[in-house]
């Protein structure tokens, strides 16, 4: 190990990802860092959001950098860490670091890989729904959706219970049942959806399965609460499924895409300016 190495502390959330495994693997074979993994397994996504930002608070001063590394997401070479470290330092103050993660399932680049420095801290309790929040830094917040090299990897070979569970999820953001005074915008889970429906690159079965879940929860409200729970249920409807193929096919993909628009985006922003 070089004298030199940053100590890094990469903290993984794992609720039955088929990843899991090749998570801990990759990041175990890493070279030119000195790392340690903790896990934070089958917690509530509230619940495990704050025991990693806790984690990170209460050992401030044990490490250089400290990494959100999702069980569903693998390093994909042996510098992977020492590189987004390089990364960070490139801008000196640096107190957050946002950056994309290749996504196997839409094709594309998505942003969802953080890395934190010891000066990071939060608040509580968390959004349920949105429990991801960006810390109080006394430096700089570095989102930067440019940074798009392939280092990590999302959901490389998800279960079909995690497929069910990733079209649950992000539904329930585009849905936001129950949150009408705190509505947020429904534009990225609904243009990240397309992606899935478009990428005939992804396996076939897979994805049908994550837009059954996506559908079955914008017309039945299936449970966001739950969606990574180990017997969630991958039996949707028939209308769900019926919507799922459709969608999957593209002179249906741009047309039922403006409808979900029509209801979660443009309607939603009348709502509110009529409520002002």
């Amino acid at each position: 190990m070089p004298r030199d190495a940053p100590k890094a502390l990469v903290l993984t959330l794992y609720c039955g990802e088929a990843e899991y495994e090749a998570c801990k693997a990759s990041v175990t074979r890493q070279v030119n860092v000195e790392t340690e993994h903790v896990y934070f397994e089958w917690l509530p996504n509230s619940e495990a959001h704050e025991a990693v930002y806790r984690t990170i608070m209460e050992r401030s001063d044990q490490f250089d950098v400290f990494l959100k590394l999702d069980a569903d997401m693998v390093l994909v070479h042996e510098n992977a860490i020492r590189d987004v470290y390089e990364i960070m330092l490139e801008v000196p103050e640096t107190d957050h670091l946002s950056m994309p993660v290749y996504d196997l399932p839409s094709g594309t680049f998505l942003m969802g890989f953080h890395l934190f420095s010891r000066r990071a801290g939060w608040t509580f309790p968390l959004d349920p729904l949105f429990p991801d929040r960006n810390p109080d830094v006394p430096g700089i917040q570095r989102i930067d959706d440019s940074l798009q090299r392939r280092i990590v990897d999302h959901m490389p070979s998800p279960s079909p219970c995690q497929a069910f569970a990733l079209g649950v999820h992000r539904a329930s953001k585009i849905a936001q049942v129950g949150r009408e005074n705190k509505l947020k915008p429904a534009d990225f889970p609904l243009s990240y959806l397309k992606r899935v429906a478009l990428n005939n690159g992804f396996d076939h079965n897979l994805r049908q399965l994550i837009l059954s879940g996506m559908f079955e929860t914008l017309l039945a409200g299936a449970q966001a609460s739950n969606y990574k729970s180990s017997d969630v249920n991958i039996g949707s409807s028939g209308l769900a499924r019926v919507l799922a193929r459709l969608y999957a096919q593209h002179p249906f993909t741009g047309f039922i895409f403006q409808i979900l628009r029509l209801r979660y985006v443009y309607l939603r922003r009348m709502r509110v300016l009529v409520a002002k």
